[in-house]
């Protein structure tokens, strides 16, 4: 657009967002024409460059003039006949830049030692502040850097609260006791569950024989409350997240394969590690690696064993045994002695056998999530 009766401002937009200096900058001119031009131009003009993840830019004191006048071309029309119109042409462009003084007060204090037997005494007299004129020109403006957070843990849960006329649910241990391991270790906790709500304990892992010095910690710190207010598995993103704990309890065995094999997959391919103890292994058995395979073929993993489930009296209750289904994919399951603690790492699949290996498992989620020369892998042999 030209406007040929007085001077407007100009706007140099790209064809993405500019920088507001960039912005400030251009617009602040006093120009006989606007028009539209590319981020590129914009920085090659010389006004405005960006330098090392800052930008250099002058204060609102350019200003920029373009002199159009009309010139007269020959054109041919439609028809073929000639015809002279009238076209504007920007024939001089120049920049005026005001030099600008940035007064910067510097507070100067004065201070005197005064030695004393015995002690050492400092005076401090009244500060006072004094003007002191910074370079002119461009004033450098750094770039926010966001420093990164702690380490975000989903501990994901059952929501199932009934394996046949079984009732059942999360194992309490396999909940608190990996809590305060990540909690401890500087990351931020979040608990999760396939449904969101309530999630639903195992009364039979807050029995006498069962009942831990962390259930009591969790119970005495207000952990009942994140149970009952999980966040539905559906509204995190493994993007969003450093590492995934699968907390086991039999009530995995009906809603864990089905529902996290696409959270699984998709946070094991952008490498976040993945813990899963006792019956949370569920969550990985319909998983698969980038090429298409079982997640777990070939890898070296444990979970609740056969003689495990034997001892519970539950193995013609379970849908399936947690042990055969993972030797079926091709994994290399080992496993100790029943309640023994026993916990592996093969890459960023971290499993534990039953609850007693809720910790161990879960201090090794926090090594998988350490810088690579701080990382240890721990293997077991395959039985």
């Amino acid at each position: 657009m030209v406007i040929s009766n007085g001077a407007v401002a100009a706007s140099y937009i790209g064809g993405m967002a500019v920088n507001q200096y960039s912005a400030n900058l251009l617009a602040s001119g006093t120009v006989v024409s606007e028009r539209i031009i590319s981020l590129e131009e914009c920085y090659s003009s010389g006004l405005v460059r960006a330098e090392g993840g800052v930008v250099l830019a002058p204060q609102a004191m350019t200003q920029i003039y373009e002199t159009v006048q009309p010139v007269n071309e020959l054109i041919v029309d439609q028809f073929g006949q000639l015809e002279v119109v009238q076209v504007p042409e920007i024939v001089e462009t120049f920049v005026v830049q005001q030099p600008v003084e940035f007064v910067q007060p510097v507070e100067i204090v004065q201070t005197m030692m005064v030695e004393q037997p015995g002690f050492v005494e400092t005076v401090v007299q009244e500060g006072f502040v004094e003007q002191v004129v910074v370079e002119e020109g461009f004033v450098e403006q750094p770039a926010e850097v966001q420093q990164p957070g702690p380490p975000r843990v989903v501990m994901i849960c059952t929501s199932c609260d009934a394996l046949g006329d079984q009732p059942t649910g999360a194992w309490s241990e396999e909940i608190t006791a990996p809590y305060y391991v990540f909690l401890e270790s500087g990351c931020e906790v979040y608990i999760a569950s396939i449904l969101g709500g309530q999630v639903p304990i195992d009364q039979g892992s807050l029995s006498e024989n069962f009942f831990t010095e962390y259930d009591r910690k969790f119970q005495e710190e207000g952990g009942m409350d994140l149970l009952a207010n999980s966040i539905a598995i559906g509204d995190v993103s493994p993007e969003a997240i450093d590492c995934v704990w699968l907390a086991g309890g039999h009530g995995t065995c009906m809603d864990f394969e089905a529902n996290l094999a696409q959270f699984v997959t998709d946070a094991v391919a952008m490498g976040r590690p993945v813990g899963a103890v006792c019956h949370g292994v569920c969550g990985l058995l319909s998983a698969v690696a980038q090429d298409g395979t079982p997640l777990l073929a070939g890898k070296q993993v444990t979970g609740f064993s056969n003689a495990e489930e034997d001892a519970v009296g539950l193995s013609g209750v379970v849908p399936y045994l947690c042990q055969d289904r993972m030797q079926e994919l091709g994994a290399l399951y080992s496993c100790d002695s029943p309640w023994a603690e026993y916990a592996i790492r093969d890459g960023s699949i971290i499993t534990g056998q039953n609850p007693q290996s809720s910790m161990k498992a879960a201090q090794l989620c926090v090594q998988a999530m350490m810088p690579a020369e701080m990382q240890q892998e721990e293997f077991a042999p395959a039985q």
